[in-house]
């Protein structure tokens, strides 16, 4: 089965693989160096400017992949479009979510202000560089350039914490986290330059990338809030307690798990748009092995979680101890996310987004809702079973549109053989 799977599946799973060891590692630093509490601010708000930072841009980096990979001298076009877009939705971004942030509490927010600077403009610029890659169908660039940044981002928090700070805080690394963002998104441009080309102006672009992109940005948007909102809302309701970095360290371990699903669907995706200009049921055939690949993987890994879950207290520390609890809460979502990536991406590829993106914000919304009823009742449960649910039913409602897309060609399909000759028999 391996021998199978396409190239370019087998570079971004040893790039994930190797990523999630250098991740790995910064995240069980990270967690250590400033302990639950801290840890628990940091996240917060990292998960809150993560779900501005999907509008940055307006979905436009989306367009550019989609627009290269089928016609590839669009690149450059697309490229200074999506860099304008960015640039110029940084500002409005940053200061509601800087408001958010200040709303919530003073330290959160200038972790909050601190985060928007850095993820909307810089890291935004990241993700570009890696995306232009994969338009070429580059993905030994893509995957080359994500370990690097892990690889600097591990470095520095271990410099920043032996040698320049020491007593690490949220806000302390915060601000090395954006100068590190600086860094690595001016040296990706400019290798994403020199290897595709320079930026240009086009007008055609940019008048007509904000149509589809907005689609793409809600739906990524979407994504984020229903995975990444329950840490705010933890920060949010909680005032000096450690139940938000607790549970926020569980939840960034079972996204470990769901790393080889994500290198399964970001590799996929450019085929997913060239297969999908047939239809539904052309890209169903061609995604099949890839559905019973990450179904199985799926399913291991939510057994991983399980049974190697009271390894960590030994290697977070005893101040994380409720993160067993956390991860066996969350073992199932593998198996969802797994769902969601290939038959959302699937969606986009067939030309769907906008069923895809609407699916998604209604989850959002929901996931909002029971975060707000839930979490300050609960506590970091109501979080995971906010978490959980709304995953499960955004699963339900993915492969039912997906679905019912190629019954309806299916049928199309059996009444065109119904006629002979133009005539019906």
């Amino acid at each position: 089965m391996l021998s199978r799977i396409p190239h370019g599946v087998r570079w971004m799973l040893a790039s994930y693989l190797f990523g999630a060891v250098f991740q790995g590692a910064y995240f069980l630093l990270l967690a250590r160096y400033l302990g639950p509490s801290q840890y628990g601010i940091f996240a917060g708000s990292l998960a809150l400017v993560t779900i501005f930072t999907s509008f940055a841009g307006i979905g436009s980096a989306y367009v550019m992949v989609m627009n290269t990979a089928r016609e590839p001298s669009t690149y450059t076009g697309h490229l200074g479009t999506a860099l304008l877009y960015t640039i110029i939705s940084a500002l409005p971004l940053g200061i509601v979510a800087a408001a958010i942030g200040f709303n919530s509490g003073r330290q959160l927010g200038y972790v909050v202000a601190i985060l928007a600077a850095s993820e909307l403009v810089f890291n935004s610029i990241i993700e570009l560089g890696y995306q232009s890659f994969q338009a070429h169908d580059r993905l030994k660039g893509t995957a080359t350039y994500s370990i690097a940044a892990g690889v600097i981002r591990l470095a520095a928090l271990v410099i920043a914490h032996t040698i320049v700070i020491h007593d690490l805080t949220a806000i302390k690394w915060a601000c090395t986290y954006a100068l590190v963002n600086v860094v690595i998104s001016v040296t990706i441009l400019i290798v994403c330059m020199r290897n595709f080309g320079f930026p240009r102006i086009s007008t055609e672009s940019i008048r007509s990338a904000w149509r589809v992109g907005m689609y793409f940005a809600l739906g990524t948007a979407s994504r984020n809030v229903y995975a990444d909102s329950d840490k705010f809302f933890l920060a949010r309701y909680e005032v000096g307690g450690s139940s938000t970095g607790t549970y926020a360290a569980g939840s960034k371990i079972a996204s470990f798990a769901c790393l080889p699903i994500q290198a399964i669907a970001y590799a996929n995706s450019t085929r997913f748009f060239r297969v999908g200009a047939r239809g539904y049921r052309a890209l169903w055939t061609e995604m099949r092995l890839l559905s019973i690949v990450v179904a199985s993987y799926a399913c291991v890994a939510t057994v991983a979680i399980v049974y190697l879950s009271g390894y960590v207290v030994i290697l977070l520390g005893p101040e994380y101890e409720d993160t067993v609890k956390v991860l066996r809460y969350l073992c199932v979502l593998p198996l969802f996310q797994g769902v969601n990536y290939l038959f959302g991406d699937a969606l986009m590829g067939v030309g769907n987004q906008a069923a895809r993106s609407i699916a998604q914000a209604l989850i959002a919304g929901l996931a909002v809702g029971a975060n707000m009823i839930l979490i300050p009742r609960l506590g970091w449960p109501g979080a995971a079973i906010a978490t959980v649910g709304c995953s499960a039913l955004l699963s339900v409602l993915l492969t039912s549109i997906f679905f019912a897309g190629v019954l309806r060609e299916s049928r199309r399909d059996g009444n065109n053989r119904g006629y002979v000759g133009g005539e019906k028999p």
